[in-house]
């Protein structure tokens, strides 16, 4: 009997996720589990991806200072957030918002 190659369970999840029609949640979850990868583990501490809506990535930020970093890289880390998790999840702007951190990246 030939045996059948195990699925991973990300892959599981996606699908599921898919299914019930909210694949943006499989893509934050894969997003943040790369997001020090794709902007570096400075500024991975101090701002997390919160949220997808309009084709809107939401980063929340530790202060004002890192809000206003982070726009002035706005282009660059978009291009790399396409690079690293693809397009079929459009992220057409990015939006930065200044708030605890503690809570999310206990979710992380």
């Amino acid at each position: 009997m030939r045996r059948k190659e195990a699925t991973p369970l990300s892959s599981v999840l996606t699908s599921f996720l898919e299914s019930l029609r909210i694949p943006h949640v499989a893509f934050l979850v894969s997003l943040r589990k790369r997001w020090p990868g794709i902007v570096g583990p400075l500024v991975s501490r101090n701002a997390i991806p919160l949220s997808l809506r309009n084709d809107v990535l939401t980063v929340v930020v530790r202060n004002h200072a890192w809000a206003q970093e982070l726009q002035m890289s706005k282009s660059a880390i978009l291009s790399r957030i396409r690079e690293t998790v693809g397009d079929r999840i459009p992220v057409g702007d990015l939006r930065f918002t200044v708030g605890p951190l503690a809570s999310l990246e206990e979710d992380a």
